[in-house]
């Protein structure tokens, strides 16, 4: 489990982000060879800029987002041999901003193979 807060400042924009979160995991051994891991977060979002061109483009009108983002990951990794490991990762990410329109889901499938000299 973990709890933080994050504050990130665009200068070349004059933009701020002030994120909120909570995050959570698990690791399962499931064999000798495999193992599963499951993974969450919420944050809560602030997005703030004074850059007029960055109001206009989005038409928020005073340059400020708020919302939540949410999402989910399930691993399963399996070593090969010594050298070479293959991980499959499925993530979901759902954002809803508030009074916005640009919300946005995301549905993501990695397949990653490591392999070590």
């Amino acid at each position: 489990l973990q709890l933080g807060a994050r504050r990130d400042i665009y200068l070349e924009r004059d933009a701020e982000t002030k994120d909120n979160f909570v995050n959570m995991s698990a690791n399962w051994q499931l064999s000798q060879r495999n193992s599963l891991s499951l993974s969450t977060s919420l944050s809560d979002i602030n997005y703030q800029s004074s850059n007029i061109a960055d109001n206009s483009a989005s038409g928020l009108g005073f340059g400020e987002r708020e919302g939540q983002q949410g999402s989910a990951e399930v691993g399963l990794r399996r070593q090969m041999n010594k050298q070479l490991t293959g991980t499959l990762t499925a993530k979901h990410v759902k954002v809803d901003f508030k009074e916005t329109s640009e919300d946005y889901r995301e549905n993501r499938l990695t397949l990653d193979f490591r392999f070590e000299f």
